[in-house]
């Protein structure tokens, strides 16, 4: 098992018992990552950072929590859930701003498969992992996915005020 995938499950079982989880040797680089708990193959929690100024290791802790505890879309994990729930660390490359206004050049940008998408206006801002589209993806579907998430319309990536960045991400899994 991947020592950050094993420090996110120890995290998760930290949550019902005194003893704090041993954090791994190394991932000292300040990263962002995600922290993606599934249940019988469902989403039951994803939450992470897009940048970090926290050693990696932290940032995984601490998104563990965050994902088992924190998630708004969920009610928080119970210990009985413990054992079926599998765990998913994805550890980002800093985004990258594509630096046009022209919509076939954004959608040029996108790399089904390969890239992750932020979608951002104003406070809105909205992010899905490369694991989300597979490589059959189309890039303007990924597009309006990514603008529903942050609350704008659907074709909001379009508009010059709207910064669309792109990102790889190395996801570990059980």
């Amino acid at each position: 098992m991947h020592p950050l995938v094993k420090l996110a499950k120890d995290t998760l079982k930290s949550l019902f018992t005194d003893e704090e989880p041993e954090l791994p040797d190394g991932y000292e680089d300040e990263q962002g990552c995600f922290v993606t708990l599934t249940k019988d193959g469902e989403l039951r929690g994803c939450i992470g950072y897009v940048t970090s100024d926290q050693p990696l290791k932290k940032g995984v802790k601490d998104a563990t929590e965050a994902a088992a505890k924190n998630d708004p879309r969920f009610p928080p994990v119970r210990e009985e859930e413990l054992e079926d729930i599998t765990v998913e660390v994805s550890v980002l490359s800093k985004p990258r701003r594509v630096q046009t206004n022209e919509p076939t050049k954004k959608l040029q940008a996108f790399n089904p498969g390969e890239t992750g998408l932020i979608i951002q206006r104003g406070w809105k801002s909205g992010l899905l992992l490369p694991q989300v589209f597979d490589e059959d993806t189309p890039a303007e579907e990924a597009m309006r996915m990514t603008c529903q998430k942050a609350g704008l319309p659907p074709d909001a990536w379009k508009q010059p005020e709207t910064g669309v960045y792109t990102f790889t991400a190395t996801a570990y899994h059980e």
